[in-house]
C-alpha cells in the first residue's frame, strides 16, 4: 500500500483518469476546446510526473526511477518511429496520402518529437549524450528530408517524387540506431539496478504502472493533438470547394506555429502562386490569340508569295530549258562551222602549197623560155651567117654563069652546076627566110610567154599571199571557233545549273507553301487553343494586382 505524498499523488492520479473518459467523448465530439484538453493531459501528466519526489522517498532511490521512465518514453519513441516507416513507406509506393493518412503522419510525428523530449529531459546525462552520439544530424536530416517531400506534395497536391526503397533505408538505419540506444540503456540500468535489487523491485512495479499511466495519457494526449488537427483541417476543407471551383481569393487560417498552422501556411502560398500564375496565363493567353491572328496573317502571305515564286520559278526554268536548247544547236553549228572552217585551212593549205609548185614551175617555164629566146637569137644569127653563104652563093653562081656562057660550049657543064648551085642558093636563102620567120615567130611567143610566165607568177605570188592571209584568217576564225564553242559549252553548263536551281527553288518554293499551309494549320489551332485557355482561364477568381 502507499503511504504518504505517494498515495496522494495515486489518487490525483485516479481523479484524472476518472475524468479521461469524460474529456475523450468531448474530444470526440468537438465539445472542448483545444486549449482546454492540452490543458488536462499536461496537468495529467505533471501530476504522473510529481510522483517521483513520493517514488524516490518511498524507494529512496530516485535514479533508477527516472531511468525507467526515461526508458519507457524511449521504447514508445521507438515504437512511433517504426509505424510512420511503414505508413510513409506505403504512401511513398502508392504515389500520395490516402484518406486520413496525412493526419497519421503528421500525428506519428508530433508523437515522436515529444516522446524524445520527455525522454532527454529525463534520461541520465550519460544516456542523453550516448543518445545524442549515435544519432546523427546526418541521420535525422535525411529523414527530415523525406517528411519535407511528403508535406510538400501533399500542399501542391502533386504526387511525391521520392523512392520508398530509399525512405526504408534511411528510416531503418534510424530504428537500428535506436536499437543501440535501447541496449545501451538497457544494460546501463541493469547496471544500477544489480547494486539495487530489492528497491528496484517495488521501483519497477511502481514505475511500471507509471510508465503505463504514461503511455496511456500519452496517447491521450496524442489523440488529443489528433482531434485538433482534424478539426482545423476539417475547418480547413470546407474552404477546399471554393478552391476547386476556382476561386483562388480564399485564404486559410494559419496562425500558429504547430505542423497544421505551417501546412496551410504552405497551403496559401501554393494558392497565391496558382493565382498569380493564372494572372500571367491570362496575359499570355491574350498575347497568344494576337500571335495565331500574326501567324494565320503570315502563314497567307507566306502561301501567296511561296505560290507566285513558284510561278514565277515555272517561267524562268522553261525560258532556261529553252535558252538551253537553243545554245545546244548553236554549239552544234559552231562546231560545224568550226569542222568546215578547218577544212577550209586544210584547202588553203594545200592550194597554197599548189601556189608555191605553180610558182616555181612558172619560174622554171620563165626561164625556159628566156633559154628558147635565147637560143632562137642565137640560130636567127646562124641564119644570116647561111643568108649571107647563100647570097655568096649565088653572087659566085652568077659569076660562074657569066664566065660559062663566055667559054661557049666548053663552059655548058659549068654552067648548068653554077645553075643548080644558084637554085640551091636561093632555095637556101629562102628555107633561111622561112626559118628566120619562124625563129622570129617563136621569138614573139617566147617573148610573149615570158611576159605570161612572169604575169603568172605575179599573179601566183598574189594568190599565195590571199592563201597566206586566207590561212591566217582561217585559223583565227578557228580558234574565235572554238573560243565560241567553249563559251557556249560553259553557257550551256550555266543554263543548265540555272535550270537545276530554279527546280531546286521551285521544290522550295512549294516546300514553303505547304509549311506555310502548315502553319496557317497550326494557327488555326493555336486560335482555338488560346480560345480554350480563355475559357479556362475565366474561371479562376483571382486577387486584381494593386488590391
Amino acid at each position: 500500500k502507499l503511504r504518504g505524498g505517494l498515495a496522494s499523488a495515486e489518487q490525483k492520479i485516479k481523479d484524472y483518469l476518472e475524468k479521461l473518459p469524460g474529456i475523450r467523448s468531448k474530444v470526440d465530439s468537438q465539445g472542448i476546446t483545444v486549449k482546454e484538453e492540452i490543458s488536462f493531459y499536461t496537468n495529467t501528466i505533471a501530476s504522473i510526473l510529481n510522483m517521483y519526489p513520493s517514488i524516490i522517498d518511498e524507494s529512496g532511490d530516485s535514479e533508477l526511477s527516472q531511468m525507467l521512465l526515461s526508458f519507457y518514453n524511449f521504447l514508445l519513441l521507438k515504437e512511433k518511429a517504426g509505424n510512420e516507416r511503414a505508413l510513409l513507406n506505403g504512401t511513398i509506393s502508392a504515389g500520395g496520402f490516402e484518406d486520413g493518412a496525412f493526419i497519421r503522419f503528421i500525428t506519428l510525428v508530433a508523437q515522436q518529437e515529444s516522446y524524445r523530449d520527455m525522454f532527454l529531459s529525463t534520461a541520465r546525462h550519460q544516456s542523453v549524450q550516448y543518445y545524442q552520439e549515435k544519432l546523427t544530424r546526418e541521420i535525422e536530416d535525411n529523414v527530415g528530408s523525406f517528411r519535407a517531400i511528403a508535406i510538400n506534395s501533399f500542399v501542391s497536391g502533386q504526387k511525391i517524387d521520392a523512392d520508398a526503397r530509399q525512405w526504408f533505408k534511411v528510416s531503418t538505419k534510424r530504428i537500428d540506431t535506436f536499437f543501440e540506444v535501447e541496449n545501451h540503456l538497457r544494460n546501463d540500468m541493469s547496471l544500477v539496478s544489480s547494486s539495487k535489487e530489492r528497491q528496484a523491485i517495488i521501483l519497477l512495479s511502481l514505475v511500471s504502472l507509471l510508465g503505463s499511466i504514461s503511455i496511456i495519457v500519452s496517447m491521450f494526449l496524442s489523440l488529443a493533438m489528433s482531434k485538433n488537427m482534424a478539426g482545423r483541417l476539417a475547418k480547413s476543407t470546407k474552404e477546399m470547394p471554393r478552391v476547386s471551383a476556382g476561386d483562388l481569393t480564399v485564404a486559410l487560417d494559419a496562425d500558429g506555429k504547430d505542423e497544421i498552422s505551417q501546412l496551410l501556411k504552405s497551403f496559401n502560398d501554393v494558392v497565391q502562386r496558382l493565382s498569380h500564375l493564372i494572372g500571367t496565363l491570362r496575359i499570355t493567353v491574350n498575347q497568344l490569340d494576337h500571335n495565331a491572328g500574326t501567324l494565320r496573317s503570315s502563314s497567307e502571305n507566306m502561301i501567296g508569295s511561296s505560290q507566285n515564286l513558284s510561278d514565277r520559278s515555272k517561267s524562268i526554268s522553261s525560258a532556261a530549258i529553252e535558252m538551253d536548247q537553243n545554245l545546244q544547236t548553236l554549239s552544234s553549228s559552231v562546231e560545224e562551222m568550226s569542222i568546215t572552217i578547218g577544212e577550209v585551212a586544210r584547202m588553203s593549205a594545200q592550194a597554197s602549197h599548189a601556189a608555191e609548185e605553180s610558182s616555181k614551175i612558172a619560174k622554171e617555164a620563165t626561164e625556159v623560155s628566156k633559154a628558147l629566146e635565147s637560143t632562137t637569137k642565137d640560130v636567127e644569127h646562124v641564119i644570116d651567117s647561111i643568108n649571107q653563104i647563100a647570097s655568096q652563093t649565088n653572087l659566085l653562081a652568077l659569076n660562074a654563069a657569066i664566065e660559062a656562057a663566055g667559054a661557049g660550049d666548053a663552059g655548058k657543064g659549068f654552067a648548068v652546076v653554077a645553075t643548080e648551085v644558084k637554085e640551091l642558093a636561093r632555095q637556101a636563102s629562102t628555107a633561111s627566110d622561112d626559118v628566120k620567120s619562124k625563129i622570129g615567130e617563136i621569138q614573139r611567143i617566147s617573148t610573149k610567154t615570158v611576159e605570161g610566165m612572169q604575169n603568172i607568177n605575179s599573179f601566183i605570188t598574189n594568190i599565195n599571199g590571199y592563201i597566206s592571209s586566207i590561212a591566217s584568217a582561217v585559223q583565227e576564225q578557228s580558234a574565235a571557233a572554238k573560243e565560241i564553242a567553249k563559251s557556249i559549252n560553259q553557257n550551256a553548263q550555266a543554263a543548265g545549273d540555272v535550270t537545276k536551281n530554279i527546280n531546286i527553288i521551285a521544290d522550295i518554293a512549294k516546300d514553303s507553301a505547304e509549311k506555310a499551309s502548315q502553319t496557317g494549320s497550326m494557327a488555326e489551332s493555336l486560335g482555338r487553343l488560346s480560345g480554350e485557355l480563355q475559357e479556362t482561364v475565366s474561371m479562376f477568381k483571382i486577387q486584381e494586382s494593386g488590391k
